[in-house]
């Protein structure tokens, strides 16, 4: 599916359905994106090219991992695991597509030959994911294979009733517990009916009508506890359906959600790029590849429409997420799957299901394909990444709020999931900074994702502390608070400030947040004795150690040639460390503390 045939099927679909309530950041988005493209901004230099040479350098890596059946098999695990061996199919085809890789020819024919035999037998699981990456392998090799073959892989992805083979399906699941495996369906039988591999429209439109009310007004969509990963994952895949002819009941629908959430990723990507933090799966490169195909798809959309700078808009913000992604995957050997470095076998950072073939293979495959999307021909405008001067509150479902100044961005978490997110500021991003080095997400007590070092007995943000009536440390970090207020002081190119208060069961909270191109000013007010601020300052991310040192009333950390200070803006303000080794999925942490005898404390963070 080419950029040129995307604009085709998109061309006439700008309008938004008349049972769908208002956007409600239409207006707002829309004035500063037009306010804000134009902003002079320093090429990326990425292009359609650097999506494939991620992919091809996965794919050259997860090449030795094929046995001689065709299938994928886990280097950890020593077995097949789930949807692998497809999304190997999906990410190198594209490559042959573009005339790399001919000497893996047969190497993907053998791939897509025993994987639709596998899905057509049911001799394998998480088929909801099989259809859609064995049909975009075929398609991108299909003039490369006999007639016949193609014409037998056909017969057999038409051969089985999607009732039967998928599991997230109407036949076997009450519809509330019907949520992102159908969508991946969906989006297979799509492509398949476009493909002339059977015509389950009826099947997409009974499961797209589940999902509906699993979107926001704001196009993310619910999933269980709202994770960002599969908001963005399902959009990808209504795209997919869009892109491939779906003109089924639910078109309309489909179209403005991801119009909708195509807006709103644009405004909480990180100023160094990245996709936010919470929930499960998080921290792969993955999520950046997804993010990347919905603005290239986005891109396209734009363009046919004949909004060139809005395309512009969408093709830099997937240039700096596919740039995010660059020194694990380019510049890391072997390439990562996730945003660290410890060695593959302990699985840091990584959910059960998390194992390194079936989320590297994810990356490859969505950047592999966001190529095959990508027009070249736009150029790119400043994004919100760029541009900032905002913030974002989605405190609805998602409970996130993200703002960003310069080159400064911070995301708080205003209830933070157990096992995945801990309360509050939990991500300071520098544009040209490592992202581990200011958090990138918080540290939990019992982590729902391994750990190659003993988990922390706490959660931990930046953020507020007290003691308790017994004397033990308390914290927002450990709360559970209900929706916080939210009081926006500033939104302004040079500084961006804003205030959540929070009440507990006991007590009531208020941080302050002020960004400027220089400097995030944290500021925590509870009536309590003694008021603490804690900083995670990160000690490894598996390979590099950093330095940590104190200087005068600040904490400051070297780290692979860069620097983080967190700085004590009263006098009275005592410090400490923890000396502890508290890890999250990018790395492992020390805690500084920075304790006051009053009702306030304030630390000013900065990357000097």
């Amino acid at each position: 599916m080419t950029a040129a045939i995307i604009a085709g099927a998109l061309g006439a679909t700008s309008m938004q359905p008349a049972s769908i309530p208002p956007f409600p950041h239409e207006r707002t988005f829309s004035t500063y994106l037009e306010q804000k493209a134009g902003t002079p901004v320093q090429p990326t230099g990425i292009t359609a090219a650097v999506y494939l040479d991620i992919a091809e350098r996965i794919v050259r890596e997860a090449a030795k991992w094929q046995d001689a059946a065709g299938r994928i098999i886990d280097p950890e695990l020593g077995k097949v695991h789930a949807q692998t061996s497809p999304r190997y199919a999906s990410s190198l085809a594209p490559l042959l597509k573009a005339g790399r890789c001919a000497d893996l020819l047969e190497s993907c024919v053998r791939c897509i030959d025993v994987s639709v035999r596998d899905l057509a037998s049911g001799n394998g699981s998480a088929f909801d994911f099989w259809a859609r990456d064995i049909v975009l392998a075929i398609q991108c090799v299909q003039d490369r294979v006999p007639a016949e073959r193609t014409a037998e892989w056909k017969r057999l992805l038409a051969s089985y009733d999607p009732q039967v083979r998928y599991s997230q399906v109407t036949s076997k699941c009450k519809p509330q517990d019907i949520h992102n495996f159908c969508i991946y369906a969906v989006a297979g039988e799509q492509m398949k009916r476009q493909f002339g591999a059977g015509d389950n429209l009826a099947f997409i439109d009974e499961h797209l009508a589940i999902q509906r009310d699993r979107f926001t007004p704001l196009g993310m969509y619910r999933d269980p506890n709202c994770p960002t990963t599969y908001d963005l994952t399902v959009r990808q895949c209504l795209g997919l359906l869009l892109s491939h002819g779906y003109d089924g009941a639910h078109r309309s629908f489909a179209d403005e959600m991801t119009r909708r959430g195509a807006l709103m990723q644009l405004f909480f990507q990180s100023t160094a790029g990245e996709v936010p933090f919470g929930g499960r799966s998080n921290q792969f490169h993955h999520v950046e590849g997804m993010f990347c195909w919905n603005a290239e798809y986005e891109a396209s959309r734009c363009k046919a429409l004949g909004n060139l700078r809005l395309a512009g808009v969408f093709k830099r913000a997937a240039h700096r997420a596919a740039a995010a992604t660059l020194r694990w995957t380019l510049q890391t050997t072997p390439p990562t799957h996730i945003k660290n470095r410890f060695p593959r076998q302990t699985l840091h950072g990584c959910d059960p299901y998390g194992y390194v073939t079936g989320y590297i293979l994810l990356a490859s495959n969505l950047f592999a394909s966001a190529a095959l999307i990508a027009d070249d021909t736009i150029e790119e405008c400043a994004a919100p990444c760029d541009a900032g001067g905002y913030v974002l509150p989605i405190l609805d479902d998602f409970h996130r709020i993200f703002a960003s100044c310069g080159p400064l961005h911070v995301q708080v978490d205003t209830r933070g999931q157990a096992g995945f997110d801990a309360t509050g500021l939990c991500r300071v991003h520098h544009r040209d900074r490592p992202t581990e080095l200011g958090l990138s997400l918080g540290i939990v007590r019992s982590p729902h994702y391994r750990t190659a070092e003993p988990a922390f007995d706490r959660n931990v943000a930046i953020g507020p502390a007290w003691q308790g009536a017994n004397g033990a440390w308390e914290s927002l970090a450990d709360a559970q608070p209900t929706t916080p207020h939210l009081e926006i002081l500033r939104e302004a190119p040079n500084e961006v400030a804003f205030r959540v208060h929070y009440r507990l069961e006991a007590r009531e909270v208020t941080e302050q947040y002020v960004l400027t191109p220089d400097a995030v000013t944290v500021s925590a007010a509870s009536r309590s004795g003694l008021l603490r601020l804690s900083v995670p300052l990160i000690l490894t991310d598996g390979d590099a150690v950093s330095q940590v040192r104190q200087d005068g009333k600040a904490w400051e950390v070297s780290y692979r040639g860069n620097r983080f200070r967190a700085e004590a803006l009263d006098a009275d303000t005592a410090l400490g460390r923890l000396n502890v080794r508290a890890p999250n999925r990018n790395g492992v942490y020390d805690i500084a503390t920075f304790d006051r005898q009053a009702d306030t404390v304030s630390v000013r963070l900065s990357f000097p």
